[in-house]
């Protein structure tokens, strides 16, 4: 599971671009309490969808270098 800020990281996106895409359903996301955060697997899922975001044109480089669990290798 991960923060806005580790996935803005990894999709080298802003919080703006990032939050866009978790309110328009472009990527998935689970809310516990007051805290959001987004399973790995819906970063892969953009990709595989082709970024459909305006501006998500590098994604696939930046989400495929992430491992199973989640970190950089």
């Amino acid at each position: 599971m991960l923060t806005a800020p580790q996935v803005m990281a990894r999709l080298q996106l802003g919080r703006s671009a990032v939050y866009d895409l978790l309110r328009t359903g472009q990527l998935a996301s689970i809310t516990l309490g007051r805290a959001r955060r987004t399973p790995t697997r819906s970063l892969t899922d953009l990709v595989v969808a082709g970024g459909a975001a305006e501006g998500c044109g590098d994604v696939g480089v930046a989400v495929l270098a992430v491992d199973a669990d989640g970190r950089s290798p």
